[in-house]
């Protein structure tokens, strides 16, 4: 490994805030210079063509047909050898364009220039592009393959020693015993920190609740008219900071905020503007190739305003995919323009605005917060709109952060006393919303804070509604097939499977009659009588006969997926013991999943009618 690598691993050093530390002045002599120190082409390993270890652009490795570099302005750059040139060698050492010449001078013929002799090799007319090159792609090699997944972009993150860092774009702190530390962007622990536009920057002391702006936007917050008052002005705060901390959390908890037309729904987007600045990605209409291009390495938040639901339209459901893979940190692989694939790790907490939200699955329902807005008749109070309020809390949020995982655990498990079990997505926001607080401003606020039950039950009542909503995969799967319509009978009536089947377990209808009406859509039935247990089932083919495969038709449980979605459900349901039986539907025997009603009703409360 070059030398030159090393030279800009983070070297943190108390800052001295009067400076902006990604401006710094570059002092790059002529060529032959006293200040080199050397004469040009004599630095100490030129007669190997090996770079110095004071080169401005430092080789990070190569992947296929591709070197990646620090240029000289800190930037992370990824070059094809193809594109090798005397052009690229200048774009990359812009910031020090005197480097090339002193290191790899291009000797023009002895003799006198102007008049003034310039000595036995003559005067230097530029640089040997060809080994100036050949040590590039040296160093390169000898850095060895590099992971363009190491470059991280702006926003926080943690190191592999478990540190915080924020990435501010022309510069990464850290805070450690009450001082806040920086370094220009860099690599740290082989992960690679690149200049970029800057953002906020910490605040330069710490930040007593006190003396917190925490305080004055959470009043600002609550001057909505929020359908739960207590609770949701507490989740958006905790988003707030949740969109901070970015790839540090564990799980990035989403929020959609859903109101009418005069609900406040884009003010409060602006307020979330005004703390953060331009840590907050913000957009009201993008698609989903659009963000994650905008993201581009970052752990910034995301805002998207009028995220409606459209008939026939892909992009909602696109969008908010990408929040759930935000939400626990996982890849998403796409085709690149040269035909190699291209990965993206998404770490950011996104926020949704809608009248009316896009339909979205239930592992999308489920890392969401959904907050109801009423209507408004004015706006109270003013905004938060200077520089200092995001600083402050992100201060905050950095101080407080050893104090994370315990908080984080507390909410957690005070959850699973009132009765549910949390991922993250109202743990992770609570603990933060605690960060940046302080317990006896939440207990101010109306949480329980010291009472694990009393809080448990009080954030599982309030979020009943929402939760109700997460149906697992075999479920939603079962109630596709109750819902369903048979074709009109011989009477004229027209009856779902839920309905028909319910007036069966009711002794309405007989059982050939049933059966007979089933058999239309391609199901069977079964009647069990062993001693005292009367065992009624439905029989849902395992094969891809003609009218189970219509029953499916342009559902995700299409084409025999219906199979493993329901051997999803409980062992009392899906009966195990005779798990695939051969039934009788329409005069043909076929083998099938037993589906035990009166199991289901008791598990479900009662759907088996298919009313949800």
């Amino acid at each position: 490994m070059p030398e030159s690598r090393d030279l800009r691993r983070a070297n943190f050093q108390e800052l001295g805030f009067g400076m902006y530390l990604g401006r710094q002045t570059y002092d790059s002599p002529l060529p032959g210079d006293e200040r080199w120190g050397f004469p040009p082409g004599e630095y100490e390993g030129a007669a190997m063509h090996r770079l110095p270890r004071s080169c401005p652009v430092i080789p990070l490795g190569y992947r296929g047909e591709s070197l990646f570099f620090f240029d000289s302005c800190s930037q992370f750059r990824e070059i094809r050898t193809r594109d090798f040139s005397k052009k690229t060698m200048m774009d990359l050492f812009k910031a020090h364009e005197n480097w090339p010449e002193q290191h790899f001078p291009r000797w023009g013929k002895p003799g006198t220039h102007a008049g003034v002799p310039v000595g036995a090799k003559g005067r230097i007319t530029g640089m040997e592009v060809d080994l100036l090159l050949k040590a590039m792609m040296t160093a390169a090699a000898a850095a060895g393959v590099f992971d363009p997944d190491t470059v991280r972009g702006r926003g926080m993150w943690l190191t592999d020693s478990g540190n915080l860092i924020w990435h501010s774009g022309e510069a990464i702190y850290r805070v450690d015993k009450g001082k806040v530390y920086g370094a220009l962007p860099s690599e740290v622990e082989r992960k690679v920190y690149p200049q970029e536009v800057a953002l906020l920057s910490p605040w330069r002391d710490p930040v007593p609740y006190d003396k917190s702006p925490v305080t004055a936007i959470l009043k600002m917050i609550k001057t909505w008219n929020w359908e739960r008052p207590v609770l949701d002005p507490i989740f958006v705060l905790g988003w707030m900071g949740c969109a901070l901390l970015g790839a540090a959390l564990p799980w990035r908890p989403t929020l959609f905020v859903v109101g009418d037309s005069a609900a406040g729904k884009s003010t409060l987007q602006m307020l979330l503007r005004n703390v953060l600045g331009n840590c907050l990605l913000a957009t009201a209409n993008a698609s989903a190739a659009g963000i994650y291009q905008k993201i581009n390495r970052s752990s910034l938040p995301v805002s998207v305003d009028e995220l409606e639901a459209k008939e026939g339209d892909k992009r909602g459901p696109a969008v908010v995919e990408l929040a759930r893979l935000a939400a626990s940190g996982d890849d998403m692989y796409r085709g690149g323009s040269d035909h190699q694939g291209v990965s993206f790790t998404m770490r950011n907490a996104f926020i949704f605005s809608a009248i009316n939200p896009p339909a979205m699955e239930p592992a999308d329902r489920q890392r969401m917060i959904m907050l109801n807005l009423r209507g408004l008749e004015h706006m109270g109070g003013t905004f938060l709109t200077e520089v200092e309020a995001g600083e402050k809390v992100l201060r905050i949020l950095m101080d407080q952060w050893p104090h994370f995982n315990k908080l984080w655990m507390y909410y957690r498990d005070s959850l699973a006393e009132g009765g549910f079990q949390d991922r993250g997505t109202y743990s992770v926001t609570l603990a933060v919303a605690h960060m940046l607080l302080g317990a006896e401003a939440l207990e101010e606020a109306g949480l329980p804070v010291a009472e694990p039950q009393s809080l448990g039950n009080m954030i599982a009542a309030a979020t009943s509604v929402e939760r109700s909503e997460y149906r697992p995969n075999w479920h939603d799967c079962l109630l596709h097939v109750l819902s369903s319509m048979l074709d009109q009978w011989k009477d004229g009536t027209r009856w779902s499977v839920g309905t028909l089947l319910e007036r069966w377990q009711g002794s309405l209808f007989a059982f050939e009659e049933t059966r007979e009406k089933l058999a239309t859509v391609g199901l069977g039935l079964v009647h069990d009588m062993d001693n005292v247990i009367d065992k009624r089932m439905l029989a849902i083919p395992i094969g891809r006969s003609a009218p189970v495969l219509k029953l499916f038709e342009k559902t995700k449980w299409a084409n025999g997926v219906w199979v493993n979605a329901l051997k999803q459900a409980p062992a009392s349901v899906v009966v195990r013991d005779r798990t695939i039986s051969r039934v009788r539907i329409g005069g043909v025997q076929q083998r099938c999943m037993l589906i035990d009603l009166k199991a289901f009703d008791d598990l479900t409360g009662g759907t088996s009618s298919g009313e949800a």
